[in-house]
Order: C-alpha cells, then structure tokens, then sequence
C-alpha cells in the first residue's frame, strides 16, 4: 500500500457497495508521511458493515486507517485489528473469536 493509502482510497471510491473490507498490511512498507491529510480523503460505502486489519504489531498505519474510516462514517466498533505476533497465534485468535477453525 501506498504511504498515501491512494489505492485503498482509490478502491473504496469504486466500491459504493462494499460491504466487508479485509485488509493484511505487510511488514515492508513505504513509510507513512508525518504530515498524511485525511481532509480531502473521502468514499461513500454506505453498506460496509466490518473491516479487518491484519498487521504487525505496533504498525503506524493503524491509526491512520482507524481515522480514516471513522471520518468516513464507519463505526470504531466496526473496525477490527488483529495484530500479527506470530502468524500461528493470529489465525488462531481470529478463528477463536468468529468460530472458525484455526488455519
């Protein structure tokens, strides 16, 4: 992704019926700018009712993310983040808390 998320926001802006959005955030990313606007960044997905971020731990991008889709009218509530330890141990609490199996 982008250090200015444009792909993603470019996607949601296509996406007006979207309705849950999985995110995996690579360990090897461009670095976010200090100075990202969330201002002009805007996406209409009315029927988004979930999304889930899976990331290393302490990944700066989360924040970022969680402030854009709540200034785009998602609930905190709706957004999910599962920080990634090891790759065992966040399969296996994500599959404990939906009821899946762990992969």
């Amino acid at each position: 992704m982008a250090a200015d998320f444009y792909p993603l926001v470019s996607f949601l802006q296509h996406a007006p019926n979207l309705e849950s959005l999985f995110l995996k955030l690579k360990t090897d990313h461009e670095e976010i700018e200090d100075n990202i606007r969330l201002e002009g960044i805007s996406f209409a997905c009315k029927n988004l009712t979930m999304v889930k971020i899976k990331c290393p731990k302490d990944d700066e991008r989360v924040p970022v993310l969680t402030q854009m889709f709540m200034a785009n009218g998602i609930p905190i509530e709706k957004i999910d983040v599962c920080h990634r330890e090891t790759r065992k141990t966040c399969h296996q609490s994500l599959g404990l808390r939906r009821g899946y199996a762990a992969l």
